[in-house]
C-alpha cells in the first residue's frame, strides 16, 4: 500500500506541474498569435480551454483536467506495485 501511495502522490503532482505548464504555454502562444477561442481536448472532454474577448484573453483548465491528472496518478501507483511484485 505504502508503494502505491508514494507511486500515486508522485504520479499526481507530476501530472498537475505538467498541466500548469500546458495551460500557460498555450496561453502564451494563444496570445502572440492572437489566436480566437479554443478548447483542447477529445470530444466533448475540455482539458484546456482559452477564451478571447476583444483585447482581454482567459486561458484556463477544463473541466476534465482534474480527473485526469487523478487518473494518471492512480496508474502510476498501479504501475508501480505491479512492477514491484514481479520484480
Amino acid at each position: 500500500m505504502k508503494t502505491f501511495l508514494t507511486a500515486w502522490v508522485i504520479g499526481t503532482v507530476s501530472l498537475l506541474v505538467i498541466g500548469f505548464c500546458l495551460v500557460l504555454v498555450t496561453g502564451l502562444i494563444a496570445m502572440t498569435a492572437e489566436l480566437g477561442s479554443f478548447t483542447i481536448g477529445v470530444g466533448p472532454i475540455e482539458l484546456v480551454e482559452h477564451t478571447t474577448e476583444g483585447s482581454s484573453y482567459s486561458t484556463g483548465s477544463g473541466w476534465a483536467f482534474l480527473p485526469v491528472v487523478l487518473l494518471g496518478g492512480i496508474l502510476n501507483g498501479l504501475g508501480a506495485v505491479y512492477f514491484r511484485r514481479r520484480g
